[in-house]
C-alpha cells in the first residue's frame, strides 16, 4: 500500500513547481491516489488584476484555474489524476490549510520558486516547512525519476522513529536502497576544551566507548527499519566537526535521490522549529528532501 495516497502540490508556474507535480505523480501511482494542484494568490494581487483587466474576481480565478489545468496537462500528459484549484489568501497558509482540510498525507513543493536564488530555498517553501504540521517534500529540479537511493538522517531524538518508519515505507514503495546515517561531532572534535580551558580525559578507552555507544544506537535504528523487510539497508556513522556538512557530502558522494529528516532534533532555541542541522540540509541538499514532523505518520 502506498504511503502517500492524497497529495497536495503547490503551484507557482515555475519550473520547480512543475517538477514537484511530476514527483507527486510518481509517488501517487496507485489508481485510487489523488493529487490536488493548488495555486494561491493574495487578495491584493486579485484587486490589482481586477483594476488592470477590468474583470470580476470569479473571472480572474477562472483564468488562473485554466492555467493550472493547462500546466497539469502539459506536465503529466492528462488531467485525470490531478485536480486544479485556486484560492485567495497568504500562499503558505492556503497550502497548509488545504493539506489539513483534505487530510492529505503529503505536501509537495519545488524547493526554489520564481523568486529564489539558485542556491537558496524559496521563501514560500521555507514557510510551509516551518508552519505546517505535515510531511513536506521539497523537490530538486534535477530529480527526474523515481527515488532509487534514500538517506534517512537520524539524530536519536524523538523524531528518529518517525524518520525511520517513513524512510522504510518510501524505500519499499519505490524499491530503493535505504541508507540510515547518523553524523556526530564527538567531544574531541569540539573546541570546548580551548574555549572553557578544560583538560580532556587521558583514558585511551573513551573514544572507543563513545563510538561503541553511537554504533549501538545506530544499530537500534536499523533494526527498527528491518521490520519492513525486504529492504536493502545500510548504516553509516559519520564523525565530523560539522555534522550537517558531513551529511551533505554523504548525499553527494552516494548520488542520493532523497534525504529524509525530522523537523525537530537537538537544537538551540533559535532553531527550535526545524533544527540547525535540518535547516542546513534543507537549504543545501543536492537532492530532494522530505521533512517529517513527529507523530504525523
Amino acid at each position: 500500500m502506498k504511503l502517500f495516497k492524497k497529495i497536495v502540490v503547490g503551484i507557482d508556474f515555475s519550473d520547480s513547481s512543475k517538477q514537484a507535480l511530476r514527483q507527486a505523480e510518481l509517488l501517487a501511482r496507485e489508481e485510487d491516489s489523488r493529487i490536488v494542484a493548488l495555486h494561491a494568490v493574495t487578495a491584493s494581487e486579485v484587486e490589482d488584476y481586477k483594476g488592470y483587466y477590468l474583470l470580476e474576481t470569479d473571472a480572474i480565478l477562472k483564468a488562473f484555474r485554466n492555467h493550472v489545468e493547462s500546466l497539469i496537462e502539459e506536465t503529466l500528459g492528462d488531467k485525470g489524476r490531478a485536480e486544479a484549484r485556486v484560492s485567495i489568501g497568504i500562499p503558505y497558509r492556503e497550502l497548509v490549510q488545504t493539506v489539513e482540510e483534505e487530510n492529505a498525507d503529503l505536501l509537495v513543493l519545488g524547493s526554489r520558486g520564481k523568486s529564489a536564488a539558485p542556491d537558496k530555498l524559496g521563501f514560500f517553501a521555507a514557510k510551509c516547512v516551518r508552519h505546517g504540521k505535515h510531511p513536506v517534500l521539497l523537490t530538486r529540479e534535477n530529480q527526474r525519476n523515481a527515488f532509487r537511493c534514500i538517506v534517512a538522517c537520524v539524530d536519536f531524538s524523538d523524531a528518529t522513529a518517525d524518520v525511520i518508519e517513513v524512510a522504510a515505507k518510501v524505500a519499499l514503495d519505490e524499491k530503493a536502497a535505504l541508507h540510515i546515517v547518523h553524523a556526530d561531532c564527538p567531544p574531541w572534535m569540539r573546541a570546548t576544551h580551548i574555549l572553557y580551558d578544560l583538560r580532556p580525559a587521558e583514558s585511551p578507552d573513551f573514544q572507543s566507548q563513545y563510538r561503541e555507544l553511537k554504533e549501538e544506537q545506530l544499530l537500534t535504528a536499523v533494526n527498527a527499519a528491518s521490520q519492513f523487510l525486504p529492504l536493502d539497508i545500510h548504516r553509516h556513522f559519520l564523525e565530523h566537526a560539522n555534522p550537517g556538512q558531513a551529511i551533505l557530502d554523504f548525499l553527494a558522494s552516494h548520488d542520493a535521490d532523497l534525504a529524509i529528516i525530522g523537523r525537530r532534533g537537538h537544537t538551540a532555541l533559535r532553531d527550535i522549529l526545524i533544527g540547525s542541522m535540518a535547516e542546513r540540509i534543507i537549504h543545501h541538499s543536492p537532492c530532494s528532501v522530505l521533512t517529517v514532523p513527529p507523530g504525523r505518520i
